[in-house]
């Protein structure tokens, strides 16, 4: 492609500088075009041609969409930036621009995500999360998506990922170091309930750095998010466990940590890539499942005069991966640890 566009312009730059020579016997002289009046176009312009989207995940390697004999969609950084004001999940931007994806059901269990009836894989940078015991709980709410720079939907059947992916493949590509030698970017966002405000306080942090050290690229991101209470539209306070030990996303702290560092050698690239995932809730009331909809008790979880002791669950996820662009991730380690 570069060294067609330099040809192209070496040929117009060519004969501009043979139009410019003296006009021979007969010819016509050639003039200057008048310039263009401010915000006028030129009558023999075309209008500027927009390239297709390149996606990855449907063929493992770089095609336009319109190439690919398949339903692919690609959800971009402006959507993620416009959903971090209203949550972070992942789960809920997939809800609200993927159709067919399956509602969240506002927990970490992510049992009811399916994508049109069927389960889904879910990818990250390429290296699938699933895993035979949990299939796709506990995965989606718990990536960080400031650390996302788009997501790639392939929807329909397909094992070029292994099995899981009867539904779809919906793969989460991360943020790559910039041009700059140092590139840093902060943001501090907190949310609250409107049923009462104090006790629903969730204060979220997060950061990155990347830049380029030598022939070397790095990028770096963390996330931290301690929530409280939650509320219903009618101001009624929700169960932190609705279902059944599967926990909930309220009163929980949670942390992501994404690093990688990579080198490219012309079209090709080798990547080194680690991400830490922590989440502990901690309720503060037993839920009652004896009523519909389920309710939290009045009776506190916090230790009594009988000994009873607070309920916590406790996440965490450790995953690393190194990978080359024209083959299949070599190395993948991944542990879960969940405790109640």
């Amino acid at each position: 492609m570069r060294k067609r566009a330099a040809g192209t312009a070496f040929a117009v730059v060519f004969a501009h500088a043979a139009a410019a020579q003296a006009p021979q016997e007969g010819a016509e002289t050639f003039r200057e075009p008048e310039p263009l009046a401010e915000g006028a176009t030129s009558p023999g312009a075309s209008a500027a041609t927009s390239l297709d989207q390149v996606v990855v995940t449907a063929t493992r390697t770089p095609r336009p969409i319109a190439a690919i004999p398949g339903s692919v969609m690609v959800i971009g950084q402006e959507q993620i930036r416009e959903q971090l004001w209203l949550s972070s999940d992942p789960a809920d931007l997939l809800a609200k621009y993927v159709p067919g994806f399956n509602v969240s059901n506002q927990s970490i269990s992510g049992a009811s995500e399916t994508l049109r009836g069927r389960s889904v894989l879910v990818l990250v940078d390429g290296v699938p999360r699933n895993t035979p015991l949990r299939d796709v709980s506990r995965i989606v709410s718990l990536i960080d998506l400031n650390s996302i720079e788009r997501i790639e939907i392939v929807n329909g059947p397909s094992s070029i990922y292994g099995a899981g992916a009867t539904g779809g493949i919906v793969n989460f590509i991360t943020k790559k170091a910039g041009d700059d030698p140092l590139q840093v970017t902060a943001s501090v966002n907190v949310t609250a309930f409107t049923a009462d405000v104090e006790d629903s306080l969730a204060p979220e942090v997060a950061g990155s750095a990347s830049g380029n050290v030598g022939l070397f690229d790095y990028y770096l991101g963390s996330r931290g998010r301690w929530s409280e209470n939650a509320y219903d539209g009618g101001g009624n306070l929700l169960p932190s466990d609705p279902f059944l030990g599967q926990g909930g996303l309220d009163n929980a702290d949670e942390a992501n940590v994404d690093a990688k560092i990579g080198r490219t050698f012309g079209d090709q690239r080798i990547e080194l890539s680690g991400e830490w995932t922590y989440f502990d809730q901690k309720p503060k009331y037993f839920t009652d499942y004896t009523t519909d909809p389920v309710r939290p008790r009045a009776t506190r979880t916090t230790a009594s005069r009988s000994g009873r002791c607070r309920p916590s669950c406790t996440t965490t996820t450790s995953t690393s991966a190194f990978r080359s662009p024209r083959r299949p991730p070599s190395i993948r380690w991944c542990s879960t640890r969940a405790t109640r």
